[in-house]
């Protein structure tokens, strides 16, 4: 039996001799859409008309009025708006913001959604809902809303509405849900350019270290909007800490590394269960300012280096520079990752270096041994691995000249 129940479309959009065929409709779009026919309850035979009327008789019989069909679409959502009702509860969306979100998923998950708007808006001819056609609808659905309630409203300062290009007066513009949004809201994930939910490398954490992440956690979960800013030499260890720590919260981390390209993003990270994760790389006295997170009251993970600072926008920020493992970790790490027992254990105690580095020189020590038909890395190819994998600092200004000096010539 199918998990979301299959439901007849309104078959007006499609020729008379075709029998209206069986698809799976959202709740929201169906409640969208029923208010705009019984609203509005066109007259005429035009093929628009006729669809329209039919979509209005269905919200008719299935809930009555067109309050009623929002609230049953907040109270008792089908899985595949479980989504966005919780969106709306969260963002506290009021029924004029909640008609015009059914809307604007109507007209992208629907076919002939946008051509029977673009007829009713008429000679205007957009087929995605105008502010002056929501105002006509607010008469019956919401009579003390207005459209620059909406303009100022949740869903437009959030971006999980945004206004169409183009100018006019503005009952002629038009509203969109953006497309990562729609798909988040369906249950599926957009790649938009700076952001990502990719862990590059999973790197071993030591047991001290998880046992630190967990008590963490429950210092951020204390208090609404906590930011913590997570300090680190390593990248990609940072990354890592911060992907456990959303772990434990029950999350899942979004590495947003440019804000300015993703709109929405209070909306994204609710839909998609995320948890913000700011990389930046900052030089001494610089500060990254928080993007505004409008309704956000989830903890904020910054990963840095350790440089700078952070500016919360009245956000409560705590930083936690991750520690260096003890030596008996640090040899169980670089066993972990391919070196033999005795070298591990001499590494771990004669070299403080966190997990992210460990796993990177191993990794490079263990693939020179390889290379060299060697089944097990020595202590010269950590060296060698060292000297090649530091690709910063001066190396990006000078070329060293690799020398092998052995101990007898010192």
């Amino acid at each position: 039996m199918p998990l979301i129940p299959r439901r007849r479309r309104p078959g007006a959009l499609q020729s008379d001799t075709l029998p209206p065929h069986e698809v799976v409709v959202a709740k929201a779009v169906e409640v969208g859409l029923g208010i705009l026919g019984a609203v509005l309850a066109p007259v005429g035979e035009e093929l628009e008309a006729r669809s329209l009327r039919a979509w209005g008789s269905l919200l008719a019989e299935r809930w009555g009025k067109p309050t009623d069909a929002l609230l049953a679409l907040r109270r008792e959502p089908d899985p595949e708006d479980r989504r966005v009702a919780d969106l709306s509860e969260r963002l506290r969306l009021d029924d004029a913001e909640l008609l015009a979100l059914c809307l604007c998923m109507a007209v992208e998950i629907e076919p002939e959604a946008g051509r029977m708007i673009a007829w009713l808006q008429a000679p205007v001819g957009a087929s995605r809902p105008s502010l002056g056609l929501i105002s006509r609808l607010l008469r019956v659905v919401q009579p003390d809303a207005s459209v620059p309630g909406i303009l100022a409203g949740t869903a437009i300062a959030t971006g999980l509405l945004v206004l169409t290009e183009g100018g006019g007066p503005s009952p002629e513009r038009c509203l969109a849900m953006p497309s990562h949004l729609l798909l988040a809201a369906r249950g599926k994930h957009a790649w938009l350019p700076g952001a990502t939910t990719v862990l590059e490398e999973k790197i071993l954490l030591p047991d001290s270290l998880k046992a630190e992440i967990q008590r963490q956690a429950e210092a951020l979960v204390m208090a609404d909007g906590r930011v913590l800013l997570l300090r680190s030499g390593h990248e990609g260890e940072a990354r890592g800490v911060a992907a456990e720590l959303c772990e434990v919260l029950g999350r899942k981390p979004l590495f947003v590394e440019n804000a300015a390209t993703v709109g929405g993003l209070v909306p994204w990270l609710l839909l998609g269960g995320y948890l913000p994760v700011f990389v930046k790389r900052m030089g001494p006295s610089e500060r990254f300012i928080l993007p505004n997170l409008p309704a956000w009251e989830e903890p904020v993970i910054v990963v840095a280096g350790p440089d700078g600072g952070v500016e919360g926008r009245g956000r409560a920020a705590l930083s936690w520079k991750i520690p260096v493992p003890s030596a008996e970790e640090r040899g169980a790490l670089w066993q972990a990752q391919g070196c033999e027992g005795e070298l591990a254990r001499a590494l771990g105690r004669d070299h403080r270096h966190g997990p992210g580095r460990i796993a990177s020189l191993a990794k490079m020590a263990v693939h020179r041994a390889a290379v060299a038909g060697r089944s097990q890395a020595t202590a010269m190819d950590v060296v060698e691995a060292s000297r090649q994998g530091d690709s910063g600092g001066l190396d990006a200004l000078a070329q060293p000249v690799a020398v092998r000096v052995e101990e007898e010539g010192l």
